[in-house]
């Protein structure tokens, strides 16, 4: 149930700022636990891109103590939200934060760290969400990340690299590497809001291998799949991860477990991402 009396209203008119409203009830729940999740991510990276004059984030709430729409990162059985998944993301050791401020587009790294991270490379690059690459990859060397820091480390004009158009049908990767190669950070970057982005249609294959208390998918999409949200019917699943981008012609894997999994009994597998929802 709703709890609100302004619930239901106050999260349709936060996602018309945002994403084009599904009219099937499923897919506005879904789309629903999206933008929260994005909303609570960019609240927290703020935060920590304001270090030392932010030194922590505790955030409302955590968990439920009935089946409710609520604010929750955790519903009532135990299932991780869009929010939990986002939070992980947004605390770890080490961050990469773009965030257009005026007419520049800043990246930020973030340390959590206790110690220095030295002779670090960042990578920089635009692809189509078909899978073109635009222009060539921007690199920066010998980077040093000083520990319980955030820190600018580069600035770039998007609309003077990319034109209107592009920016509706492209999107950033960026890849923070130690020198042995090692990945220690990396995130994907959108210059439009998601409604007035040009995804394009595609279907998303799945493999999977399971066993007694496991489940493995390996996920596939040519084009980009935005926001993909996989669901089971066990309740208190645990996901490896979940409502993410999967980038065009990358394969990824997700790890289900539960005991509720038996090996070679069916288990009924949804998929779903952004542009599927669209009418």
């Amino acid at each position: 149930h709703q709890k609100s009396s302004i619930g239901n209203a106050l999260i349709r008119t936060y996602m018309e700022r945002d994403y084009i409203i599904p009219e099937k009830f499923e897919d506005f729940v879904y789309v629903g636990l999206v933008l929260q999740g994005q909303g609570m991510r960019h609240g927290l990276e703020a935060h920590r891109r304001n270090h030392p004059y932010c030194m922590g984030t505790l955030y409302w709430q955590l968990n439920d103590s009935w089946p409710v729409v609520s604010w929750s990162s955790i519903d009532y059985y135990g299932n991780w939200k869009a929010l939990h998944y986002q939070a992980k993301r947004a605390f770890a050791p080490i961050l990469i934060n773009p965030i257009r401020q005026n007419d520049s587009l800043n990246i930020y790294l973030i340390s959590d760290c206790p110690d220095t991270k030295d002779h670090l490379m960042l990578e920089m690059k635009v692809t189509d969400f078909d899978g073109k690459k635009q222009g060539k990859p921007i690199r920066l060397n010998t980077l040093t990340v000083p520990a319980n820091t955030s820190q600018c480390v580069y600035r770039i004009k998007t609309d003077t690299w990319l034109s209107p158009e592009e920016q509706q049908r492209c999107f950033m990767q960026l890849t923070l590497k130690d020198k042995a190669g090692n990945t220690l950070a990396e995130t994907v970057y959108f210059f439009r809001k998601t409604k007035d982005l040009l995804l394009p249609e595609t279907t998303v294959s799945c493999k999977m291998k399971q066993k007694d208390g496991m489940c493995e998918l390996t996920l596939f999409s040519p084009a980009l799949a935005k926001d993909v949200f996989i669901e089971i019917p066990l309740q208190g699943a645990r996901f490896s991860d979940n409502f993410f981008d999967l980038l065009p012609g990358e394969r990824k894997t997700v790890v289900i477990t539960s005991p509720q999994i038996k090996k070679g009994e069916e288990l009924p597998l949804t998929i779903k991402h952004i542009r599927e929802t669209y009418n």
